[in-house]
């Protein structure tokens, strides 16, 4: 049994970095075509990562096979945001300026 928790959890881990790394693309792709985010990158940051939080937990995974929105527990909402909060301002702080190539 804790093989198969581990392997999910690797599995879920996979798609989890897939998703922020597609997000992440999108993000800096819109970010060379509109001034405001690199005007006011942090708020941008931190709106565009909460947003994409709330249509994946629950819009995408109520449609996905799973079939429903995860539980909610105030702890794993309050560590998700966060985290997604950490990681936006992350990709916004490098996505701001990039030198000219």
């Amino acid at each position: 049994m804790r093989n198969v928790a581990a392997i999910n959890f690797t599995e879920n881990r996979h798609r989890l970095l897939k998703l922020q790394a597609n997000a992440t693309v999108c993000y800096c792709t819109e970010n060379e075509r509109t001034p405001v985010l690199k005007r006011r990158w942090l708020e941008a940051g931190l709106a565009y990562w909460v947003v994409i939080f709330l249509v994946m937990n629950y819009v995408v995974l109520p449609l996905s096979a799973i079939g429903h929105a995860p539980r909610f527990r105030v702890l794993h909402f309050i560590e998700d945001i966060v985290a997604m909060l950490l990681f936006g301002t992350i990709v916004a702080f490098f996505a701001r300026e990039r030198p000219n190539q």
